[in-house]
């Protein structure tokens, strides 16, 4: 339902950029939500490698577990992940449904350009109604979080020594 799609350029190489985002084990480094991720497949990471993450909401104290599958990894160019919650009872997993999440890089002159995805699917009635007149509200806070994201990777990935 909901869809967020945003893009930033980052002084570095596609391959650099595309490994970091792809491994949700990075995902705590600049997501302020994500507290935790452990990987629950064997390495390497690919289409079908899974995971799993301890959530907590912005501006809550509760955490809920999370459980990812990598849905699509095509090493350099795309990756599309999909989270839902262990325990699907309560407001937050009812509001939520499942995150769709997804990476794009492409090299851009010296640069990547990383496009980041956000989807929210399988949400209860009475919230997917709600986020339809609220829309108008709530997309501008969506691609300013998104935005926020996407700032905290370029930060960290050109922070890092340049490659020799």
């Amino acid at each position: 339902m909901p869809r967020s799609t945003r893009q930033i350029t980052i002084a570095r190489p596609a391959d650099e950029v595309f490994a970091f985002v792809s491994d949700p084990a990075n995902d705590p480094q600049w997501h302020d939500t994500i507290l935790q991720v452990t990987t629950t497949s064997e390495p390497p990471l690919r289409s079908g490698s899974t995971f799993a993450a301890v959530f907590r909401p912005r501006e809550s104290e509760a955490t809920y577990d999370l459980i990812g599958e990598m849905k699509v990894y095509e090493p350099g160019r795309f990756s599309e992940l999909e989270a839902l919650f262990a325990e699907r009872h309560g407001r937050v997993p009812a509001m939520i449904g499942r995150f769709v999440l997804t990476f794009r890089v492409e090299p851009d002159g010296s640069g990547t350009r990383l496009t980041r995805g956000v989807e929210t699917r399988g949400a209860a009635f009475r919230y997917r109604l709600l986020s339809l007149l609220l829309a108008p509200l709530t997309r501008r806070s969506g691609q300013g979080r998104q935005d926020e994201l996407l700032a905290r990777i370029k930060t960290i990935l050109e922070s890092r020594p340049a490659p020799a």
